[in-house]
């Protein structure tokens, strides 16, 4: 059983604050480096999940764009989710995040469990998409990166 919200549309920036250092922006959270922040504002309110810890099920590339997809589970769950969530006894988010156009793509390592931390910024008009635990790293450059799907499901390892 699973739940999903899912955009494509993108959106104008609402209370966007981007401070200039050189080629890198550094903006106030990593939603503000994604095309449509409004499905992660609908289940987290103002103050977006950490991507601190995520467990990274998938990395899928594809050629057409070109694209390339993470998929992982957050370490966050919403203070109030949604009924339906709340209802069916969700604990675990996962996300999907979509890299359109990439520029530079590096993947380095294979774990079967993937603990990292993801990092997301504006560089000039690119974002870069990092991460790394040690063992696996993972560094993008795309010209948008979309928020593709937000499901929840039932975690019994969290329970």
């Amino acid at each position: 059983m699973c739940a999903h919200l899912r955009t494509h549309e993108p959106r104008q920036y609402r209370g966007l604050r981007i401070t200039i250092l050189g080629e890198r922006m550094t903006t106030s959270n990593w939603t503000d480096s994604v095309l449509d922040a409004a499905p992660v504002r609908a289940i987290f309110g103002p103050s977006p999940p950490s991507l601190e810890g995520i467990d990274l099920h998938e990395i899928n590339l594809h050629r057409d764009g070109p694209r390339v997809l993470l998929r992982f589970d957050l370490q966050d769950f919403p203070v109030h989710p949604p009924r339906k969530w709340a209802f069916a006894g969700f604990n675990r988010v996962q996300m999907r995040l979509i890299a359109l156009g990439v520029q530079l793509l590096e993947i380095a390592g294979l774990q079967s469990n993937m603990k990292i931390d993801l990092s997301i910024n504006k560089e000039g008009p690119l974002t870069r998409v990092c991460a790394d635990n040690g063992t696996v790293r993972l560094e993008l450059t795309a010209e948008f990166l979309i928020v593709d799907s937000i499901s929840a499901y039932c975690d019994g390892a969290s329970s």
